[in-house]
């Protein structure tokens, strides 16, 4: 009976490691938001610039040099999204500099820019 349980606790722990992989755990604040790769290189195969360490309730908005919003998501929970270089309406956004804005309901706000190679 103990090795069964013993399999069991490994397999939960190891379901559980996956898990966070995939989803992690929010921050508790936008303080160590990292943003990457930057710039992203699509020619080079690279598809998504990921942010990771976001908060519960996060707004991510990304904005043209101009400041003409080109895309906007809400994240209800966990602590990364992979945005795939695209705009509201699918379609790839132009090589250049973008400007992110990520805002979360506590208040708590980060900024910067973003390059997209294509």
């Amino acid at each position: 009976m103990q090795n069964k349980t013993l399999k069991i606790l490994i397999l939960s722990a190891v379901f559980y490691s996956f898990l966070f992989q995939i989803h992690g755990f929010a921050a508790d604040d936008l303080s160590s938001l990292k943003v990457y790769p930057n710039p992203v290189r699509c020619y080079a195969g690279e598809s998504a610039i990921t942010f990771e360490n976001l908060t519960n309730q996060t707004r991510i908005q990304i904005y043209t040099i101009r400041g003409r919003m080109l895309f906007e998501k809400e994240i209800e929970s966990g602590s990364l999204f992979r945005w795939d270089v695209k705009n509201q309406y699918g379609h790839n956004v132009a090589s250049g500099i973008y400007v992110y804005l990520v805002t979360n309901r506590a208040g708590g706000k980060q900024s910067g820019k973003l390059v997209v190679q294509r």
